[in-house]
This record gives C-alpha cells, sequence and structure tokens, in this order.
C-alpha cells in the first residue's frame, strides 16, 4: 500500500519536459522528470485482472502515487493491492511506461528480493491502462510509522532490527550489481501486522536498475544523494554506479527512522527546498547529527550515519560495511 501522503513528495518529481520521441523500454531510460502531472481518474468496478478474478474489489483508492491509484481487494482468498495505470488525457504514455518497467523489474528481482517485497500475482495492459496485482503488505510504510509516533515508542532492539533488515536486503541487491534507486521511508513496508517483529519489504521496483544510468532514479528529493542532485536540474550525459546514493538514501531513512525524527521536520518550512545547494543540504544534516551526539549513547552509530550520507560517493560507506557496522553494535545503542 502506497500511503497517501506520498502524493505530496513523489509528484514534485513530475515536472514539464519535452516529449521523447522514442518508445521506452525500461525504467533506466526514462527521465526523472516525467512530461505531464498525473491527472487522478476513477478506475470504476473491477472484477478481474489477468484473468484472475477478485471476490471482492473496494473502488475506492487507498493510496495515491505519481503514476497510479492503488485499491485493494481479495482475490484466491488473500488480501491484495491493486495498482492500476492509465494513459493521460493527452495521450501520454510515460505513467503507462513505468508501469510496464515495474513489471519487468518485479520479475527480475523476484528470487533476489524472495521475502522482502511483494509477489506479483496478477497483471494485464490494454494498450491505455496497466493493473498490477500484489500482495499486501499488513502494517504500513516507514513513512507513517515516523509520522504516527510508533517508531518513537520502539526500543533499541527494534530499531536495530530494522536497520539490520533494510541494510541486509539492499546488501544483497548491490551483490547482485542491482541499485534500488527509491529507498524513502514510504517505500519501505512491513509485511506483518505486528510491523517491526516481522518483515519487511521493498515496494514500488520500477527504477531499479542492474547497471549504470545516467538518469537519477525516482527518490523523493529529500533522500537525493549529492552526486544526483545535479541530474535533477540537468540530467547527467555520463551513465554512473548509483548504488552508493542508495546508501545514502537509506542513512537518510536511518537518521529519520532510527532517531525518531519527525519526517515533517525535513518538509516544513522549507528545510530542504529543491534548490538548496550541496553545501548548505550537508551541513544541515551534519548540525542534525552534532544535536544527537548529545542524545544517543553509542557515538558510533552516529558515526556510521555520517558515513552513510557523505557527500562523495567514493568515500561513502558501502551497504555490505555499513550492515557489518550495525551486527557489531548492541541493541542499546540505537535506545533514545
Amino acid at each position: 500500500m502506497v500511503s497517501l501522503r506520498k502524493l505530496a513528495f513523489t509528484l514534485l518529481a513530475y515536472t514539464a519536459t519535452p516529449a521523447l520521441s522514442t518508445p521506452i523500454a525500461h525504467p533506466r531510460d526514462l527521465p526523472t522528470t516525467l512530461t505531464t502531472r498525473f491527472t487522478p481518474f476513477n478506475v470504476g468496478h473491477v472484477d478481474q485482472v489477468g484473468g484472475k478474478k477478485f471476490t471482492n474489489f473496494n473502488n475506492q483508492p487507498i493510496g495515491t502515487g505519481g503514476a497510479a491509484h492503488i485499491y485493494e481487494g481479495v482475490m484466491d482468498g488473500q488480501r491484495v493491492v491493486i495498482k492500476i495505470c492509465r494513459q493521460e488525457p493527452n495521450g501520454d504514455q510515460h505513467y503507462l511506461e513505468l508501469c510496464r518497467g515495474e513489471i519487468t523489474v518485479m520479475k527480475e528481482l523476484e528470487g533476489i528480493l524472495e521475502g522482502h517485497a511483494p509477489k506479483l500475482l496478477a497483471h494485464d495492459d490494454n494498450g491505455s491502462q496497466v493493473r498490477i496485482v500484489m500482495n499486501r503488505a499488513e502494517g504500513g510504510d516507514l513513512f507513517d510509522a515516523t509520522s504516527d509516533g510508533y517508531a518513537k515508542s520502539l526500543d533499541g532492539k527494534s530499531r536495530r532490527k530494522i536497520a539490520k533488515d533494510i541494510l541486509g536486503i539492499v546488501t544483497k541487491l548491490h551483490a547482485e550489481g542491482w541499485a534500488y534507486r527509491d529507498l524513502s521511508l514510504e517505500n519501505i513496508m512491513f509485511a506483518d501486522a505486528n510491523k517491526a517483529d516481522g518483515t519487511l519489504w521493498l515496494i514500488d521496483p520500477a527504477w531499479a536498475i542492474d547497471g549504470e544510468s545516467k538518469f537519477s532514479g525516482g527518490v523523493t528529493e529529500h533522500y537525493l544523494a549529492p552526486e544526483l542532485i545535479a541530474s535533477r536540474e540537468g540530467e547527467k550525459s555520463e551513465p554512473i554506479d548509483q548504488r552508493p546514493a542508495d546508501v545514502y538514501a537509506v542513512g537518510i531513512d536511518m537518521l529519520i527512522f532510527v532517531c525518531g525524527i519527525n519526517m515533517n521536520f525535513f518538509t516544513s518550512k522549507g528545510y530542504f527546498p529543491l534548490n538548496l545547494s550541496t553545501k548548505d543540504r550537508q551541513q544541515k544534516l551534519q548540525s542534525i547529527l552534532g544535536k544527537y551526539y548529545k542524545l544517543v549513547g553509542n557515538k558510533d552509530l552516529l558515526n556510521l550515519l555520517a558515513q552513510m550520507i557523505e557527500p562523495n560517493p567514493a568515500n561513502r560507506i558501502t551497504a555490505k560495511d555499513a550492515l557489518n557496522k550495525v551486527q557489531n553494535l548492541k541493541d542499546y545503542d540505537f535506545n533514545l
């Protein structure tokens, strides 16, 4: 399930650019800025997808992302979510291409992310609408967990487990040559209703690539690594390895979730405006870490976070090494 509040951040990335003249075969070929803003739509009743019937379908969206409406239903006795993308009224199909790419990536990552991503249960494409059915994460996303106070209620053991789980998944992806490119708190889900005691899932994998790209992916601006900020202003001419940018994004995730910072701190009063320079952005992040040095008992944790949000990707810690550091820390090191 995608958080309704995600729309406010996701749509920031979709601003007007000239239309591309050739069909798009893979998300790595999509620029971050698409041709039009997303237009909400009424999907009506849906009784089946890909030949598989629903025993129940709720036609009121439970979430809205930059490229889709998200619905819920019951298929084959299990609760599912249905992502529906459509062609824009002006004929623009870039959102459709993104959803088609998501289906491709879900299939490619099925083995790598087994147990850490929703399963692709059914899908279809009629040329003007793409529909994707996945099993549902019952515990909500980490973004909501920071906003509703759940994150602050956790003990050090649970915080450390979440940090280990996220870094473990990302380490596995990176070992296979993949960069996820959209590791925001909104895209990390509690698979089970018991949340932190269960499994984490990654969702919305459309921007993931098994190689280099000159585009910055779908990551929300607040998680954007310095080396990718330039590509939001004018797309890079040379492809780069974006796995270090994943580590930076997870560093921001941990800074928010593990340290219990409310996401509103990042989004209110222009604390991180889109035109903020790399230097100013890093200074503000370092000031946050400085304040937490007075609150967190173990400085090794904050030193790790500093290594994860290191502005130079060549000097940034890898996901594997960050995971090893978290494993060597103790549960009480994550207490606030």
